[in-house]
């Protein structure tokens, strides 16, 4: 008895079949790919910014206080010769540098000049053109999110500046020089002349590290500032008018500008791309006076919030944000962190700013 031969190899049918099946497969597996590598992605910022945290405390461990919102000096006046502050204003990130393993980078900068235009504090310090341009430039890559896919850069002199996802906390107040119930760890007036301007002490934080902001995430900006008329859901929108009730300075839910517009006269585009320089708030702080994640990139202008503040760049709203699922990371006072949820009770989320607010922050998410 003769047996029929098969042929070999695959018939169309199964060749198809098989392809749809590996097709299946793919599309059940890159989900869970993604969803890890996001997570993986997730915890290292989440790394990042507690070892932020943990400086923070290191620093204070060395000067008795916490770091200031931006660096001052006392120095004898030209004129007078009486003791008088000046500013660098150098950023509590600057301050940092040497907590985190960054100390090549911080013996670049002198603080005895500005850290942006390099100017010198006073008129007895000789002029030192680009003193700190190599500085400016260090682009630390544990000041930034991975998962954010900003590409920008700000041009500076000297090239490109560096770069952070990670912003101090002004509290739930929108002016970062302080004076108001909700202030944060880094909302602080300035000090009178002749005095340092210092963060607050652990006692100053009475409501407790464990129920306190200390650093925020934020989406960098998309935009560099010459880009005119440019905006997206990075940008904030700012005009001149002050803010001068409580009402506006802890909540911008209800400002005209935080809402769909846009309704600014000045665009403030770069966000988080000069991580160096605390006197302009929008570049290295966050308030708790906006939901996480209220500027949540939208399909239309129309229905696109923004963070929004005034051109005195000292009031700002700008809400904590990221391109992580449900939430944004926040690092607490005490060290720990933790992805709290967009849908945060906002109460809560303005108790969680203040660090004297006598508030219980509970319900954080």
């Amino acid at each position: 008895m003769v047996r029929k031969s098969h042929p070999l190899g695959f018939t169309l049918v199964e060749l198809l079949v098989v392809i749809a099946i590996i097709g299946i497969l793919v599309g059940l597996l890159l989900p869970a790919v993604q969803a890890a590598r996001e997570a993986a992605r997730r915890m290292q910022c989440q790394n990042s910014i507690r070892q932020l945290a943990l400086a923070s405390h290191n620093f204070e461990s060395a000067m008795k206080y916490f770091p200031p919102r931006r660096h001052s000096k006392v120095l004898p006046s030209p004129t007078t010769g009486a003791p008088t502050t000046y500013y660098s204003d150098a950023s509590p990130q600057v301050f940092l540098l040497a907590y985190v393993e960054q100390g090549n980078l911080n013996n670049l900068w002198n603080l005895d000049y500005n850290v942006n235009s390099d100017a010198p504090l006073n008129s007895s310090i000789p002029i030192r053109t680009g003193v700190n341009a190599l500085a400016r430039i260090g682009n630390i890559p544990m000041y930034q999110c991975p998962s954010d896919p900003s590409i920008m850069f700000q041009p500076v002199v000297g090239g490109d500046a560096g770069r952070s996802n990670y912003m101090i906390s002004t509290g739930a107040n929108a002016d970062f020089r302080g004076g108001q119930p909700g202030d944060g760890i880094f909302c602080m007036p300035n000090p009178p002349t002749g005095l340092l301007l210092k963060g607050p002490t652990h006692a100053a934080i009475t409501d407790g590290t464990s129920n306190t902001a200390m650093f925020g995430e934020t989406k960098r900006g998309n935009f560099e500032n010459s880009q005119t008329g440019r905006f997206d859901h990075t940008t904030h929108m700012l005009n001149g008018t002050a803010y001068t009730t409580a009402a506006e300075l802890s909540d911008g839910r209800n400002l005209l500008l935080c809402n769909p517009g846009p309704n600014g006269s000045t665009y403030f585009r770069y966000v988080g791309l000069q991580y160096y320089r605390g006197s302009v708030s929008s570049t290295i702080a966050y308030s708790h006076t906006l939901p996480p994640n209220w500027n949540r990139k939208t399909q239309t202008v129309a229905t696109q919030r923004f963070g929004c503040g005034n051109t005195s760049f000292a009031q700002t709203h700008i809400p904590a944000s990221s391109y992580h699922t449900g939430g944004a990371n926040i690092a607490y006072a005490d060290g720990s962190c933790r992805l709290v949820s967009d849908s945060v009770d906002f109460a809560a989320w303005q108790a969680l700013g203040s660090r004297a607010g006598g508030e219980v922050a509970t319900g954080i998410e």
